[in-house]
């Protein structure tokens, strides 16, 4: 089963993987903010579900909205990357 968001904005501004995270990362990066909407977001690394960001005030936002933006931001950062 795939997270609906995996990926959010650290304080930092950068994507960040969801799956990537520990407990002090968390504590270190955030507030995080929804790719999509703006929104803030939860960061849940719990034992039983797989790890996800969840939406702050319980609803989420337009899926489409969501990849469209993460997927220019990517290739926005991997650009500036290369450069």
């Amino acid at each position: 089963m795939e997270a609906t968001y995996r990926y959010a904005l650290n304080k930092f501004g950068k994507v960040q993987d969801v799956t990537t995270l520990s407990r002090t990362d968390v504590a270190y990066l955030e507030p995080f903010v929804c790719v999509g909407c703006q929104g803030r977001l939860i960061a849940k690394l719990g034992q039983k579900m797989i790890k996800h960001f969840a939406h702050a005030n319980g609803q989420g936002c337009a899926g489409e909205t969501y990849l469209h933006n993460l997927g220019k931001r990517g290739f926005l950062e991997t650009n500036t990357n290369c450069l």
